[in-house]
């Protein structure tokens, strides 16, 4: 294979890798305030889900909770729009998700279990293996 064939078309930069996500957020700009859909998320960018036609090469900001991300907007049909981040933004920044390096579930405390149910005795298994079998 030579390098030509591997490399991106011109004009094109490399894709980042993205998350797809289903999750609000507001996005900011001449129009006003509006709720949009996060449909997914990379570093550099996101495509959003909007009630109102977005145009292309508009300033933005895409705002959750209390991180605001400032964007243009690169592509926009059908209700859906392409956003490029001004400076990379984590994606779990903007979720509002936490890194951890493991998700090992915490133990459960002792006054959470329930009780082991009571032996039953002989007569009892007999009754019920009786009502059992009676059916």
């Amino acid at each position: 294979m030579t390098d030509a064939a591997i490399s991106e078309p011109e004009g094109r930069r490399p894709r980042r890798k993205r998350k797809q996500v289903l999750a609000m957020a507001e996005l900011v700009g001449d129009f006003g305030q509006v709720p949009v859909r996060l449909l997914d998320l990379s570093e550099t960018g996101a495509r959003i889900s909007a009630q109102i036609a977005l145009a292309q090469n508009q300033e933005v900001e895409l705002r959750r909770g209390d991180v605001a991300a400032p964007a243009r907007i690169i592509w926009a049909r059908k209700g859906t729009a392409g956003l490029e981040f001004s400076a990379p933004v984590p994606s779990d920044r903007l979720l509002g998700v936490k890194s951890t390096p493991s998700l090992v579930p915490a133990p459960i405390p002792q006054s959470f279990r329930p009780e082991p149910a009571p032996a039953m005795s002989r007569s009892m298994e007999r009754k019920l293996a009786r009502l059992w079998t009676s059916r």
